[in-house]
């Protein structure tokens, strides 16, 4: 039975969007700060397990296997209390008991991709699989004056999809992390950079508006699919405000995440085949393919 999956990415920036001491005499600084990931993942193999408490629900994260410190395979799990029905001498009793339904997190540490099993089951979606493993990995990156967050990776096309089935176009939102995150690749970051030089802010959000809803969003707008490059790759979200079949829709990225399918998962064999895991990685679009990341 083949499994579901969304992408995410990855990114470890230093805690508050300050530089911190820590950060030029301690073990992880800005140049080897993608070691911190590793050096978990590594920590955890040889623990087994975390525990950590989220929004008053208890999580398990495992290292299942890995492989060359590039692929790790984890399972996060949930745990519920369910009750059974115990036959008793006299009568049928009552029993409530932990369960620990779990999903599949596959991470790529040399892109910094996590592929997050989808399972409604345990988790309502992925995108809240993904502040749980967030708040895990940044439990131990804090130690080290790091933060970690996790991004999805869209589909780009959706959001021109999304332009040409509306009739018209009352409004654009673009929100975009800070910038540094592609060291350069994506165009927008440079107009980034300029804006954080100057205002220190952690994220720029953009918005065009035309309430008569002719806005105007072209294809062939080099600056706009360059932003879309930068959301699309973990970078940030989009938001439209169109009318569409008479009424008024909001359209948003998290919508439009995109789906890896990979095979059952047979553990000990999937994590010693590099080819079929690469044969995963392959399916994301990621503009980060031919680079070397370190963030």
């Amino acid at each position: 039975m083949s499994i579901l999956a969304n992408p995410f990415r990855y990114f470890i920036v230093p805690t508050n969007d300050q530089m911190h001491i820590g950060h030029t005499i301690g073990t992880y600084g800005l140049s080897n700060k993608h070691e911190i990931v590793i050096d978990f993942l590594n920590e955890l193999e040889e623990k087994n397990k975390v525990e950590v408490d989220y929004r008053n629900n208890e999580y398990l994260l495992y290292l299942i296997s890995s492989n060359s410190d590039r692929f790790y395979l984890l399972k996060l799990a949930k745990k519920k209390l369910i009750d059974l029905h115990i036959a008793g001498d006299e009568d049928v009793e009552d029993m409530r008991t932990p369960d620990y339904p779990y999903v599949y997190v596959l991470i790529d540490t040399k892109y910094q991709l996590a592929l997050i099993e989808y399972k409604s089951t345990v988790f309502s979606n992925t995108l809240g699989t993904s502040r749980i493993l967030s708040a895990i990995l940044s439990n131990f990156s804090r130690e080290h004056h790091f933060d970690i967050t996790l991004n999805p990776m869209l589909i780009n096309d959706h959001f021109w999809k999304a332009i040409r089935s509306s009739e018209k176009i009352i409004e654009a939102e673009f929100a975009l992390e800070s910038p540094n995150l592609f060291d350069g690749v994506i165009d927008i970051e440079k107009h980034l950079k300029d804006i954080k030089d100057k205002y220190n802010n952690v994220k720029s959000v953009f918005k065009l508006c035309n309430e008569s809803g002719s806005l105007r969003l072209e294809d062939t707008n080099e600056e706009l699919n360059s932003t879309l490059d930068y959301i699309g790759n973990g970078g940030g979200q989009w938001k439209l405000k169109v009318i569409e079949g008479g009424k008024p829709e909001t359209k948003e990225s998290s919508d439009h995440v995109q789906k890896i399918l990979f095979e059952d998962i047979i553990e000990d064999e999937m994590i010693s085949d590099s080819e079929k895991i690469e044969s995963y990685i392959d399916q994301v679009e990621d503009v980060m393919k031919n680079e070397e990341i370190g963030n």
